[in-house]
């Protein structure tokens, strides 16, 4: 066998080592992803803050009940708070994609209001949710 036909071996294994890795990365990665989405659902971050400060505290029923309001009024507190902030930040951000304008050509500010267009109904769409 020549060196040529070593060389494409190796090549082909080099290959299919890489797209075994990068399979691995990309099921981790939606797994992980998955796990994150989950821990952030407000009930269950509700109900996991007051099993661990019954865990910890040994809270009694009538404790737990005034936990959980305590709880639960934080995170309502947290969550428009992070609202807020979010809609701050894509204000800031718009502010700054209309700063363009002045260095686009007609065509290039057309895209540009096309996208704020299609951005902000997006966005519109994102936050009429109510939060939780």
């Amino acid at each position: 066998m020549g060196f040529g036909w070593k060389l494409t071996i190796s090549f082909i294994f080099l290959f299919l080592i890489g797209a075994l890795c990068g399979v691995a990365l990309t099921l981790v990665s939606g797994l992980s992803q998955r796990v994150e989405q989950r821990a952030y659902l407000p009930q269950q971050w509700e109900d996991t803050a007051v099993q661990k400060l019954t865990k910890h505290l040994k809270l009694d029923p009538s404790q737990q009940t005034q936990a959980r309001a305590a709880v639960h009024d934080v995170i309502t507190r947290i969550r428009t708070i992070q609202r807020n902030q979010q809609i701050e930040n894509i204000t800031l951000f718009d502010k700054a994609l209309e700063a363009l304008y002045p260095i686009l050509t007609t065509e290039q500010q057309h895209r540009l209001d096309v996208f704020r267009q299609r951005r902000k109904e997006s966005l519109l769409k994102r936050f009429s949710t109510p939060t939780p």
